[in-house]
C-alpha cells in the first residue's frame, strides 16, 4: 500500500484541500498550483462561483485516478520484463 503511486498522490491531494480548507492557504497559491480540475473550471467560469467542496472531491478523485493509471502501467510493464 505504501509503495503505490495512488495512495502517496491522494494522500498529498488530501492534504492540500484540508489545508485550503482550513484557511492556512489564504490567497489559494498552493491550492490552484496543485488542483488540475480547478484549472479547467476556470476556463469556463470563475471557481470561486462553483462549491468548494466539489472542487475538493474533483481534486482528490483526480489525483487518485492518476495514481491507479501510474500503477496499472508499472503492473503492466514488470508482467512484460
Amino acid at each position: 500500500m505504501f509503495r503505490s503511486f495512488r495512495f502517496w498522490l491522494t494522500l498529498g491531494a488530501v492534504l492540500v484541500c484540508l489545508f485550503n480548507y482550513f484557511g492556512f492557504d489564504r490567497d489559494n497559491l498552493l491550492f490552484f498550483f496543485v488542483s488540475i480540475p480547478a484549472w479547467v473550471i476556470e476556463m469556463y467560469r470563475e471557481v470561486y462561483t462553483v462549491n468548494p467542496l466539489f472542487v475538493y472531491a474533483l481534486t482528490i478523485g483526480f489525483y487518485f485516478l492518476l495514481g491507479y493509471s501510474i500503477d496499472r502501467l508499472l503492473a503492466k510493464r514488470e508482467q512484460a520484463a
